[in-house]
């Protein structure tokens, strides 16, 4: 009854917890281990009075593990009768999943921990002991599973006793694969083997002291059965990098296959995938640029070279190391690990800046901690967001006071703390982190940020009171003279920041593996299939029209025009939509009208969205849209909108747009031929054609701030850097003043000119290679 009320206690309190109050993954993992060790418990307590009762009631070992594993089975029904109550005051989209990750996890737990320690009971004389033992075997596979983390880039983890460990929080795609079901197959294996010897080691025990030193009468079903388990646990534990269940550092190196080394890293990359192929020198050269930005930027230098793990996509990388969307760095093992990163992109110099902190910090893990081993997370990705050039149209200051402005700012200590950052949406919890800890630096320098870092203790770093820093911190981002803020700018922030933590938001797991399910058959052309599963998200989420916005694209992709209409008509008038999402769906609205010929109404749309508060990209694309209605040819127009709006395969739409520029030459065609060569990294001719475009004293200045960047990046990639530096410092010029983080962007891009100017070298070593 003990652990009917312990198990109960805890499934009570988790139904109580966003996030844990549903039969799904997370509940599974916290509930595993409590039936585990309650099921190991009560299978000693059972061998011990069977052995008391051995004289007036014998029983054989076998009757009395079924007893034992009657009793825990009947244990896991009471956390499951209360999760599944639970749903009387909380949404569940997939009971199924749930009962199946229940099954596979805290029920094959408890099986596990039933004959661990029935085996432990029987091969001991001591009740105590055999407990003592079972504990002890418990600490044994939890300690392995550390080293296993602490030693090796996996960031997931099977356990017996616990089950599966996903990995990052962030990663919330998350479901039982072949490789759960193979490990628990071998748990199954692993147990029977230890049932017989165990088994084995009782009845040599039981014999009379006269017969002690003759050999035990084993039957050959019994010998059999030990072999045979023994020899399948064996298997399975040499093929644990095949299978997937644990993956050490050797086996990702050799399956990536390739090396290329740097003065100041070791890269491995895949080797015979294409994109690496032909970038492979590229991205290690961002990686040198982005390690002398570090060294001067963190006033600390790494003495040693940094592991960089490339992945081909988010699919390897979660089979391999356990990441899947986020991207990882270890900074204890002075590794990172990326999916195809783009030349530039502020995700390096992300992850980097976790590595160099690292010379900050003290603890086995290099990071500030509670207790040793609790991240602060608010820290720890603060100070990496700090030193990011930019987060889009805004600075993180800017992104702060819109927050700030909507009354979205969290509490920034307790950001900072061990909880509070996970309590957050992770958008904001960066953002305002990444702003705290850069006002930080410019205002007292990196040393007090430094030793902020080591302990997570501000007030004995900076001399004063966190409270006080934080109260500093918002009257500076709150003075519009140092941060000034657009009025779109709020509408822009209501839309990126105006969601949900992971625990808070509805059924989670089950969407998020939807929507990775119609994501895969978008890719594959399936877009039937994929409109089918986004209305089961639909379904799931009735009053999120985000969800619904999905199916749009879809709709048109199908030729269901009409159809689309309806359902963004729908959004835009739906209270619940925040006004970037209503002017998305009328820009998409506008290009279904001109797909079906009513350029009229296109054009007005269009027009009216030009003053909206979109991103950058956006408002540059609805410019296009407005500038190409205007051609004066049909034919040519309907070629740039097979180009612009009929979601044609990449080919087809490239080919639609070779056609219209063969047949007319005016600036926007020049434009976007040259942007499509810039795509194609085919640098020396988009330069040539972008330079014909910039000296159109018609062309809409967002349109020439685009193509100077462009023209930028690309005498940057050909080697010509004065024309790379002008053509930067030209687009800085005709950006909005306001716009702080496309102006920082800019300047990244000519300190990376500055940098390549000065000779640094890269591939000092010179050595690229294949991982035999």
């Amino acid at each position: 009854m003990v652990w009917v009320g312990i198990s109960s206690l805890v499934s009570i309190f988790l139904a109580l917890t966003p996030g844990f109050d549903a039969l799904a993954y997370f509940f599974c993992l916290v509930i595993a281990p409590v039936l585990s060790i309650a099921s190991g418990n009560l299978a000693i307590s059972n061998v011990q009075q069977a052995k008391q009762l051995a004289d007036t009631r014998p029983q054989s070992p076998w009757r009395i593990l079924s007893h034992s594993l009657l009793l825990s089975l009947n244990l896991t029904l009471v956390p499951l009768a209360i999760i599944s109550a639970n749903i009387l005051r909380v949404k569940v989209c997939d009971y199924g999943s749930g009962l199946l990750f229940y099954l596979v996890g805290p029920v094959m737990s408890a099986v596990f921990g039933t004959a661990i320690g029935h085996g432990l009971g029987l091969a001991l004389r001591s009740g105590l002991g055999a407990t003592l033992s079972f504990i002890g075997l418990i600490l044994l596979s939890c300690g392995q599973l550390l080293w296993h983390f602490y030693h090796h880039p996996t960031i997931f983890a099977y356990n017996p006793y616990i089950g599966f460990i996903s990995g990052a929080v962030y990663d919330d795609v998350i479901h039982i694969g072949h490789t759960f079901l193979l490990y628990r197959l071998n748990n199954v294996f692993q147990a029977l083997a230890f049932l017989f010897c165990a088994q084995i080691y009782f009845a040599r025990s039981r014999r009379p002291a006269h017969q002690s030193h003759d050999k035990p009468r084993i039957g050959f079903w019994t010998r059999f059965a030990l072999a045979l388990s023994t020899v399948v646990s064996l298997f399975f534990y040499l093929q644990r990098g095949s299978i997937g269940y644990e993956i050490e550092r050797g086996h990702i190196e050799t399956e990536l296959s390739g090396i290329y080394q740097t003065k100041h890293f070791v890269i491995y990359y895949p080797q015979n995938v294409p994109y690496f192929k032909k970038n492979i020198a590229l991205i290690a050269e961002d990686h040198e640029f982005r390690f002398t930005q570090l060294t001067q930027e963190l006033a600390t230098v790494v003495p040693y070279k940094i592991r960089s793990y490339l992945y081909t996509n988010n699919s390897q990388k979660r089979r391999l190391m356990g990441a899947d969307k986020v991207q990882i760095a270890k900074p204890w093992l002075g590794e990172i690990h990326l999916t195809r990163p783009e030349y530039g992109a502020e995700v390096l110099k992300h992850e980097l800046a976790h590595i160099f902190a690292a010379n900050f910090a003290i603890g086995p893990l290099r990071i500030p901690t509670v207790l040793g081993f609790v991240p602060k997370m608010g820290l720890v990705e603060g100070l990496a967001v700090a030193v990011e050039s930019s987060r889009g149209r805004l600075s993180l200051h800017q992104w702060s006071t819109t927050l700030m402005m909507l009354d979205k700012l969290p509490d920034m200590t307790k950001v900072l703390g061990p909880a509070g950052y996970f309590s957050t949406y992770g958008a904001t919890a960066y953002t305002t982190a990444g702003s705290f800890i850069r006002f930080l630096i410019d205002q007292y320098g990196i040393g007090p940020v430094q030793k902020a870092y080591a302990g997570g203790d501000f007030d004995h770093a900076f001399e004063q009171p966190l409270p006080v820093l934080v109260t500093q911190w918002k009257s500076w981002i709150s003075d519009p003279t140092r941060v000034p803020i657009a009025p779109d700018d709020l509408e822009r922030a209501r839309f990126i920041y105006d969601r949900k933590p992971i625990f808070n938001r509805i059924c989670p797991l089950v969407v998020a593996s939807l929507e990775r399910e119609a994501e895969m058959a978008n890719r594959r052309g399936n877009y039937e299939e994929s409109l089918t599963i986004w209305r089961k998200v639909t379904f799931h989420n009735p009053h999120v029209p985000e969800k619904r916005f999905a199916q749009l694209d879809l709709l048109i992709r199908l030729g269901r025009f009409e159809e689309a209409r309806q359902l963004g008509e729908s959004i835009v008038v739906d209270p619940q939509t925040s006004a970037i999402l209503r002017t998305r769906t009328e820009l998409t609205l506008a290009d279904v009208d001109w797909i079906i010929g009513s350029n009229e109404s296109a054009l007005a749309s269009y027009r009216k969205l030009l003053s909206a508060p979109l991103s950058e990209d956006e408002l540059r694309g609805i410019e296009v849209r407005y500038l190409a209605l205007h051609t004066t040819d049909p034919t040519t127009r309907r070629d740039i909108g097979h180009y612009l709006v009929s979601r044609l395969p990449t080919d087809k739409a490239r080919a639609a747009l070779w056609a219209a520029a063969k047949r007319q030459n005016e600036p926007l065609l020049t434009y976007l031929v040259g942007k499509a060569l810039f795509s194609e990294q085919r640098y020396l001719s988009a330069a040539v054609v972008l330079s014909s475009v910039v000296s159109a004293t018609h062309l809409p200045t967002r349109l020439r701030r685009e193509a100077e960047r462009c023209l930028g990046e690309a005498w940057y990639h050909v080697g010509v850097y004065d024309w790379a530096t002008h053509y930067f410092q030209q687009a800085a010029a005709n950006t909005p003043p306001l716009a702080h983080g496309m102006l920082a962007t800019l300047a990244d891009w000519n300190a990376r000119v500055r940098w390549k100017q000065s000779g640094t070298p890269t591939a000092v070593d010179g050595s690229v290679g294949i991982r035999e």
